[in-house]
């Protein structure tokens, strides 16, 4: 499973592309990353972060920034997440100081993992808060809405924290007495035939041992009781408040826990555990949907560790990590002091540098997946480990396809019989680890963990071509470790990364052999490896005291292992082993470092301008001879950066902000040529030169956004209120570097917004030297935005608009400007070639809000914009709001049908917010209801693709919201044809229809008057043409009790229609029906479309 941070089961499935928690800088990027997830449009989702600020996040990766009441003036950065995952991070300028100094989790800022984590649309965080030993004051401070769990073994608390009027970040910032780190209480998610006589497991009970006597606890999302294979389960606790009995309605930890030590009773042992003698302890720290936060995760450790658990299987995995969090931290602290083994996950992201959290830890056993065929699978996650590059995983087992117990009721994996189910994943391969230890233990039940762990570990079988950074040590072999009698001291030994000129001492460790026969043994010793690209090591590199060693008969013996760095060896990451052998029996231990390649120390130090300070820097740097980019995040409390580089030409780029007789933002860019020795080089903000804009007419800065890019790496702040200036590298040759300018200007006439220009000055090359622009009306779009009501009085919304900032494709800022609902404004946008606005606008609180989409284009010609316009009702959406039911790869068909739509057609509703409820259906040709949903028209599910006829979609939506006395239900019956030729975004065809009329205002029309009406078909945008050949049109006054036919005149897709409301009539609610040429229908009805005054 996965920690969210809380930790997730770690299955293969869904978690490939997931982001990442790096600590420290991973290796530099050429090309702009993959998006973390779908780069498609949808909703923008407001993630609260624990100063009270909202960001609104879009699936392209844009952000809009909504800062918290009575935080106007803080300022915030926005960089990437500098681990190449693309994750958005978003800091305000007042937590860059916590971030710098260490004691603020970086995670609390990456706004795409938080939303990922299901932190979006949430009023709460769940904090990790390690304190100084003086107790429980964390309980009162302000915001704090409880307090879940005391986790003594790491000194801290678990807390929750309101994060809606940023109380408790005021109170912190006020005073960090007694504050030593906050963690985020991530999220981590869950992660046998063959395989158990695939680890030698057979020749283990042949000898005797099949576990009985030793205990393993499982953590994980608890177990099936009624299971026939899970008769040894001695203890049971729930860590998640979900179920006292540790059900598991998940059936990843039911799957688990029969690997270690299923019996097999229900398949008459063909299922059989690696150890089904073993006892079992269960607990459930992770909930049924998978997800597990981390202080129930450390619960659960520490309830295992000292309740008498001899290993502990944790088949979960949180993002990649440096092996530093809470949950890395308590693992080690519990296996020093109890001498329980815990055996962990690697993870599934298929990658380098992608050890999750907990498997990171020092103490940790981690496990790595091969296929039955002793082939690495291909989502096992690999190493080294973040940060410091330590060998991991240590050691890998089966993880494909493993066929073990399925929990009742459940359906988890691919479904082999009632009784079993087939999974793939490191979660798989771990407890095939867990249940082998188990073995060794019963073995020696004098052992603790670090020498289970090495015995394991040394016995494992090497897999040809693999390095230790994929395989560990190799796969897990229990005919050697249990039966054999050599074991070694240690399975891995990582030396770390020797910076150049490698003229560090040389360093020496010391492993040991033991022998537990009868017969002395005369073992060969040697070293072999390789770096990353291949090179074998050089003769050398590693020498031995000694070539062969005697380990006598029931003793020990030590051999010296000494690493002999150099500069002529600097081949990078390095993979090798020791290996110890009599040709018959064979221990193995891995090996690990860095020899970096040439690097020189780059010093920056940037001068404030003459009474002022500096109050935060985000910078990057550029190899302008390699067009390699990266992330400079080493500066200590008076901005001074330190980087490390190869030798080249650099371009140095970023934001600074700095505070004196005003605040200013000063965006920079200068060159430095870095040769054989360390460099440094200083800019001064003193001579930035201050963006100006000319207009046509009068208006007052508001603020503005810069985005800055180079290839994969990008860096944006934003500033209200204060101005911006540039330092630019003057007459220097032009780069990569893209620099955009996004100001906000409105013309305010007595005390209501009139004008709003909303622009976009890009820039190729370098920053400009002189940063003057003009704008005039005559070449910007304009519109006349109206901003309907609809029957409430001044409600607020805000507006946010964004473009694709860099041709690099990396996304840019959403400005964002507040709207009042009734209200009108013209508003100008910048036209560029290649420029395309998108956006949206929020009717609500930013937290319960409804979110509409500007579906338009942008154009010289003006025209007018109706946002939250009646008639309201239900309509289909488009691929760039991700409304409507398309097709996607594998027969997948995604639902959202906006329930509450209006009339414009160039704005969607296409989110309501929490404060919406309905559900969804959708039955095949055949009448089998195929998905149900209790939510308002949202859902997915894969579809037959040989199914013939029509699917059968009914829809309800139910709302009671501050913004609207209109539109309070609407359910919707769509009738549609699957396509069979499906490309990924093929529209399903779904047809709705819109009302419109001249006569509406702010959602009612005068009812003394006759109401003239326009119905139009439309489709889903990419449906083949068609038109209707059947519309039906009906009204009722009293919310659907009795309803009127109103006569059309229609014409292909387009009718007109005319209502005379009868006396006393307060609302209009609507039914329609339509039929397509191609089969497709709709019949929608709408209560209180619109009012009637």
């Amino acid at each position: 499973m996965r920690i969210r941070p809380a930790l997730v089961l770690l299955t293969c499935l869904g978690l490939a592309g997931a982001a990442l928690t790096a600590a420290a800088p991973p290796p530099a990027l050429a090309d702009p990353p993959s998006a973390p997830g779908a780069r498609s449009g949808g909703p923008a989702v407001p993630v609260r972060l624990i100063t009270g600020d909202t960001v609104h996040l879009y699936p392209d990766g844009s952000a809009g920034f909504r800062p918290g009441k009575g935080r106007e003036g803080v300022g915030y950065s926005r960089t990437f997440a500098p681990d190449g995952s693309g994750d958005v991070v978003v800091v305000p300028a007042d937590a860059a100081e916590g971030l710098a100094a260490g004691w603020l989790d970086p995670r609390l800022f990456d706004v795409t993992r938080l939303a990922a984590d299901g932190h979006g649309h949430a009023e709460t965080l769940p904090l990790i808060v390690e304190t100084d030993g003086e107790g429980t004051f964390e309980r009162r401070r302000p915001g704090v809405e409880k307090t879940s769990a005391t986790l003594d073994g790491i000194g801290a608390e678990a807390v929750t924290v309101s994060t809606v009027d940023g109380s408790w970040w005021a109170s912190l910032n006020s005073t960090r007495k007694g504050v030593e780190r906050v963690w985020l209480d991530g999220t981590a998610r869950v992660a046998l035939d063959v395989s158990v006589p695939q680890v030698g497991a057979p020749a283990a009970w042949n000898a005797g041992f099949d576990g009985e006597g030793v205990t393993v606890a499982v953590l994980d999302t608890g177990y099936d009781p009624a299971h026939p294979d899970l008769g040894g389960v001695t203890e049971t606790a729930d860590f998640t408040g979900t179920s006292p009995e540790a059900i598991d309605g998940n059936g990843h930890g039911t799957h688990v826990a029969s690997i270690v030590a299923g019996t097999g009773t229900a398949s008459q042992g063909r299922y059989t555990g690696v150890a089904p003698g073993a006892g079992l302890l269960i607990g459930k720290v992770c909930g049924d949907d998978g997800f597990c936060d981390e202080s129930a995760i450390i619960a659960g450790m520490e309830w295992a560790a000292h309740g008498g658990s001899d290993v502990v299987n944790m088949s979960i995995g949180g993002y990649p990590s440096d092996g530093t969090g809470p949950v890395e931290q308590a693992l080690n602290m519990l296996t020093e002091h109890t001498g329980t083994l815990f055996v962990v996950s690697a993870g599934n992201y298929g990658a380098p540098h992608m050890i999750g959290s907990p498997g990171a830890a020092d103490a940790a056993l981690t496990v790595g997946s091969v296929e039955k065929t002793d082939v690495l699978s291909e989502s096992s996650s690999r190493g080294p480990r973040l940060g410091d590059g330590a060998v991991k995983p240590d050691i890998t087992a089966p993880g494909g396809s493993i066929v073990a117990a399925r929990a009742s009721g459940t359906s988890m994996g691919t479904p082999v019989d009632e009784n079993h189910t087939s999974e793939s994943g490191t979660s798989m391969a771990s407890p095939h680890v867990a249940g082998g230890a188990a073995l060794l233990k019963q073995a020696h039940p004098d052992w603790t963990a670090e020498r289970l762990k090495a015995a394991l570990m040394g016995a494992a079988h090497p897999l040809d071509g693999l390095t230790p950074y994929e395989q560990g040590t190799g796969r897990l072999d229990l005919a050697r470790a249990v039966t054999g009698p050599l074991s070694v001291s240690v399975g891995s030994l990582s030396f770390g990364l020797y910076a150049w000129p490698h003229q560090q001492p040389a360093p020496s460790r010391t492993v040991t052999y033991a022998n537990s026969g009868d017969t002395p043994l005369t073992l060969t010793l040697s070293v072999t490896g390789a770096n990353a690209g291949g090179t074998a090591i050089p003769a050398g590199l590693f020498t031995l005291d000694t070539p062969t060693l005697t380990v006598p008969a029931g003793g020990t013996a030590d051999v010296v292992i000494t690493l002999h760095p150099s500069a002529d060896a600097a081949l990078g990451l390095i993979g090798a082993a020791l290996v110890a052998t009599d040709g018959t029996h064979t221990a193995r231990t891995a090996l690990g470092l860095d020899l970096e390649r040439e690097l020189h120390k780059l010093t920056l130090t940037p001068k404030a301008r003459p009474g002022d300070r500096i109050d935060g820097i985000d910078a990057a740097w550029a190899n302008l001879d390699t067009g390699e980019s990266g992330y400079i995040t080493d500066w200590d409390t008076n901005y001074t950066g330190t980087v490390r580089l190869t030798p080249g030409r650099y371009q140095i780029f970023g934001t600074a902000r700095s505070i004196g007789t005003q605040s200013r933002l000063t965006a920079f860019d200068t060159r430095v040529t870095i040769a054989a020795t360390d460099t440094t080089t200083t800019w001064d903000l003193a001579k930035g030169v201050l963006s100006k804009v000319t207009l046509d007419r009068t208006t007052s800065y508001r603020e503005a956004n810069v985005t800055l890019s180079f290839g994969a790496t990008g860096i944006g702040a934003n500033t209200v209120g204060a101005p911006v200036y540039v330092v630019s590298a003057g007459t220097a040759p032009k780069t990569r570097l893209f620099y955009s300018y996004q100001p906000v200007h409105r013309a305010v006439r007595s005390g209501v917004t009139t004008h709003v220009y909303t622009l976009y000055f890009p820039s190729t090359g370098g920053l400009p030297a002189t940063p003057a622009y003009t704008a005039r009306d005559s070449g910007l779009s304009r519109e006349q935005a109206v901003y309907h009501s609809q029957g409430t009085t001044r409600i607020e919304g805000s507006r946010l608009n964004q473009v694709a900032a860099s041709p690099d494709g990396l996304a840019g800022f959403a400005s964002v400007t507040e709207v009042a609902w009734p209200s009108q404004r013209t508003e100008f946008f910048s036209l560029h070639p290649g420029l395309t606005w998108g956006g949206f606008t929020f009717v609500g609180d930013g937290q319960n809000f409804e979110q509409l989409f500007w579906a338009g284009e942008r154009t010289l010609t003006p025209q007018t914009v109706h946002w939250n316009e009646a008639p309201l009702g239900a309509g289909v959406g488009g691929p760039e709001d991700s409304g409507g039911a398309w097709m996607h790869h594998g027969g997948h068909l995604a639902i959202r049908m906006p329930m509450f739509t209006g009339s414009d057609p160039n704005v969607r509703a296409n989110y309501e917010g929490p404060l919406v409820t309905g559900t969804t259906r959708l039955r095949d040709p055949h009448g089998m209801e195929i998905l149900s949903t209790e939510q308002p028209c949202v859902g997915g599910v894969v579809v037959d693709a040989m199914a013939h006829g029509s699917h059968t979609l009914d829809c309800t939506a139910e709302r009671d919201v501050p913004w609207s006395v209109l539109g309070t239900k609407t359910t919707a019956t769509w009738t549609f044809t699957i396509p069979h030729h499906r490309m990924d975004g093929t529209p399903a065809g779904l047809n709705a229809v819109r009302i419109d009329s001249p006569n509406i205002s702010d959602g009612f029309v005068p009812g003394k008057y006759r109401q003239d009406l326009t119905l139009d078909v439309y489709r889903q945008p990419g449906t083949p043409p068609t038109t209707a050949t059947r519309l039906r049109f009906e009204v009722s006054y009293d919310d659907g009790a009795t309803w009127k036919a109103v006569t059309v005149s229609r014409v292909g897709d387009h009718a007109t229609a005319s209502l005379r409301h009868p006396a006393g009539a307060r609302f209009v609610s609507t039914r329609v029906s339509a039929t397509d040429a191609n089969g497709a229908s709709v019949t929608a009805t709408t209560i209180r479309a619109w009012g009637v005054r």
